[in-house]
């Protein structure tokens, strides 16, 4: 999120716009203190939420010259994946602004999936020093040296993939899954794709590959940490399938 904008990030208009952005991110230690700056040009106010719980809510302009911070806040995390959330709208003339976080009072990092997994990882215990041996006692055994205790690596969060593909979907295809998932098998054409991306914040075939608006069929694979046994998801995938589609 270095460049927020309509225009920025969609190609688009600059008046009459609403936005919602959804950030998924793992925490790697138990009681982390991330604090987010999240200046956004939300001219008729906006809202942020953490874990689905508003943490910050303002109803009046927001872009104060793309420095306001009537939307930032520090928050205590726990160890797994968290999610937050702004929505906000504009009516005249989506500016750009930079996101960025830190965590435990550090600098603040460009907001990039690169350092949202990177300050994740957790630290390797670091290997004690040896003790020293102690003055000899006179014994019938000597006192052996105490060796040092073993090196522990704790195991890290994270990260995700999203995988997409999208191909020419013909009548013949409709209703048919087998001859569908046939179809994958082959490359993806001109005005269609195969990638992995790094968000799901504009779904589409014209968006995600620059492509059509008729004829085509989607296929998306996510792959995602969970921390927690017995953690429950909700999922929200409003698509354009037309011709109907299956999770």
């Amino acid at each position: 999120m270095l460049a927020v904008s309509n225009q920025a990030l969609c190609g688009g208009g600059n008046r009459n716009i609403g936005f919602y952005f959804k950030v998924t991110f793992p925490v790697g230690n138990e009681g982390d203190s991330y604090a987010f700056k999240t200046p956004t040009d939300f001219g008729l106010g906006g809202i942020s939420k953490m874990d689905g719980e508003v943490v910050m809510q303002e109803t009046s302009d927001i872009w104060e010259g793309g420095r306001s911070t009537k939307l930032d806040f520090t928050t205590t995390l726990s160890k797994g994946n968290h999610q937050l959330e702004l929505f906000g709208s504009e009516g005249c003339c989506d500016g750009t602004t930079r996101w960025c976080f830190s965590v435990n009072g550090g600098d603040c990092l460009d907001f990039t999936t690169a350092n949202l997994d990177g300050v994740s990882k957790e630290p390797v215990i670091p290997e004690p020093e040896p003790i020293t041996e102690p003055e000899p006692i006179p014994q019938p055994e000597p006192v052996p040296e105490p060796r040092p205790a073993p090196e522990v690596v704790m195991p890290a969060v994270g990260p995700s993939e999203i995988y997409i593909k999208t191909i020419p979907y013909t009548s013949t295809m409709i209703g048919n899954l087998g001859g569908f998932k046939d179809s994958l098998s082959a490359p993806s054409p001109g005005g269609y794709c195969e990638k992995n991306v790094d968000n799901m914040l504009a779904v589409g075939n014209q968006a995600l590959c620059g492509g059509g608006a008729r004829d085509v069929g989607f296929y998306f694979k996510v792959t995602f940490p969970v921390a927690n046994d017995g953690d429950s998801y909700a999922f929200k995938t409003p698509t354009d399938f037309g011709y109907g589609g299956l999770s």
